[in-house]
């Protein structure tokens, strides 16, 4: 994920797992999170995606509601 804004939502979401947990955990979690919001956006439209489209993908991730298949 290269695209522009990425990363900022990355940051942010590690940021809010460090309230939660340790820094190691939290960037683990994060990156994994990031990582599989971006396959389940690649799924449904194709290769391109702007990083806002990641934020309605990473509540649905974190719940365990992701689409398999």
């Amino acid at each position: 994920m290269t695209v522009g804004g990425t990363g900022d939502v990355l940051a942010g979401l590690c940021g809010a797992l460090l309230c939660h947990l340790s820094g190691y955990h939290a960037a683990s979690l994060a990156a994994w999170i990031i990582g599989s919001a971006g396959e389940e956006l690649e799924k449904s439209r194709g290769m391109g995606l702007m990083a806002t489209d990641l934020l309605d993908v990473i509540p649905k991730i974190m719940a365990g509601k992701e689409k398999s298949g």
